[in-house]
């Protein structure tokens, strides 16, 4: 890019930030419910016109402070927004960072104790008083993170079944990036023995997250590993192969 495109593009969008609050999600261009492939993508963005380069060809000027404060911005909104926990807690703070939030005495969050004390017995295999635990904290406070809870452990129970997809499916309409709550889904399903629905959920919590091992795994249980196009060409050449010169191979084996 040319220095004085950089410095107009620097000068704007700087004094954009400026002039308001932009949280992360406004500050890479992004909705609330963007994927980590819409967040790689706009954040990729940026950073090719923030560079290095770019940015020390400014030199000292006022302009290189400027750019050094939007790439430290773009950088921490990536580090939150492709961080699970980090951008739940993010969410939870109301799109701001803990630094942002206005230190008051409040009382302690009881909805979260009993989240952590629903975990702990879950853990313990405590199924019945765990799903007790987390209904409480979720009427206290409607957070992903308990809904998913909830419907792991009606999973357990054959008779909350229908009530565990009901649940996984509100953790995953209060977070739809989050491929924990799909993935959950497809091991619902899964457990049910019914591969195609487990196959959406697979799928869709592997669009989310690419790397997402668990699900690539139960993915190629059911689908069988996937095998690349110039793998297929050269397996049903060799099978041509083998049935023109039966003997040749013959020979070898």
């Amino acid at each position: 890019m040319p220095e004085t495109d950089f410095k107009a593009f620097v000068e704007e969008f700087h004094g954009r930030i400026s002039a308001r609050r932009f949280d992360h999600y406004e500050l890479l261009g992004l909705k609330k419910s963007a994927t980590y492939d819409d967040i790689e993508q706009a954040y990729q963005r940026l950073n090719a016109l923030l560079s290095p380069e770019n940015i020390e060809a400014l030199g000292e000027s006022e302009n290189a402070v400027k750019a050094r404060t939007l790439r430290e911005r773009i950088d921490r909104a990536h580090e939150v927004l492709t961080d699970y926990a980090k951008r739940q807690e993010y969410e939870h703070r109301g799109f701001r960072e803990a630094s942002e939030v206005v230190k008051t005495e409040q009382p302690p969050d009881i909805a979260r104790d009993i989240y952590k004390k629903a975990k702990a017995l879950y853990a313990r295999k405590e199924i019945r008083l765990c799903i007790e635990a987390v209904e409480q904290a979720i009427k206290l406070e409607a957070r992903a993170e308990y809904y998913q809870l909830l419907g792991l452990c009606q999973m357990h129970i054959q008779s909350l079944e229908r009530k565990a997809e009901q649940s996984l499916l509100k953790a995953a309409e209060i977070e739809p990036w989050n491929a924990e709550h799909f993935f959950a889904l497809g091991m619902l399903f899964y457990h049910q023995r019914l591969p195609q629905r487990a196959l959406g959920y697979f799928r869709k919590a592997l669009q989310l997250e690419p790397r997402h091992v668990q699900a690539q795994r139960k993915l190629e249980e059911l689908e069988g590993p996937r095998v690349s196009g110039w793998q297929k060409f050269g397996d049903g050449l060799l099978h041509v192969l083998r049935k023109a010169l039966p003997s040749v191979f013959r020979r070898k084996e």
